[in-house]
């Protein structure tokens, strides 16, 4: 039935639409639900022609989903600021060796490193561990044996 009142005719599918957005925003879906973060997809890590990038830190441990060690075959990796490492692949045991990332931007020598699973493309989890600070060590520098909590997996 079409309204002859043309405010009703253009009103209606306004409240409608703000009204499924609500009901969406509320229910969690479309927005990651709950406190799981999406690590922040950065457009170009490296800039052509820039110095090279400070000495790295290299990060080996564990990861866990929930309390859990999390599935092989996941991929992690840490970001800074602007700029992120090589992904690396999970073992089955939730163990991860290699992954190894300096700062390259100005603006990530003040930034801690922030793990992150998934797909770069930002279908991925953020850690909720305390993010690791960056201090120039002058030298590579490993941290080994660490534990990277997240809330799910992506």
């Amino acid at each position: 039935m079409i309204s002859r009142h043309p405010r009703v005719a253009v009103v209606l599918p306004l409240a409608l639409a703000a009204i499924t957005i609500a009901v969406l925003g509320c229910s969690g879906l479309g927005s990651g639900g709950g406190d799981v973060e999406a690590c922040p997809v950065i457009e170009a890590s490296a800039v052509p022609g820039g110095p090279p990038p400070a000495l790295p830190y290299i990060f080996q441990g564990t990861y866990y989903v929930d309390g859990e060690p999390g599935p092989g075959g996941v991929k992690i990796w840490v970001q800074l600021a602007r700029s992120w490492s090589t992904p690396s692949e999970t073992l089955d045991d939730g163990r991860f060796y290699n992954v190894i990332h300096g700062p390259i931007q100005p603006e990530d020598f003040d930034a801690p490193f922030v793990f992150c699973i998934g797909e770069m493309d930002g279908n991925s989890v953020k850690a909720a561990s305390t993010p690791i600070p960056y201090e120039e060590k002058g030298t590579f520098h490993t941290l080994a044996d660490l534990r990277v909590d997240f809330p799910s997996l992506p």
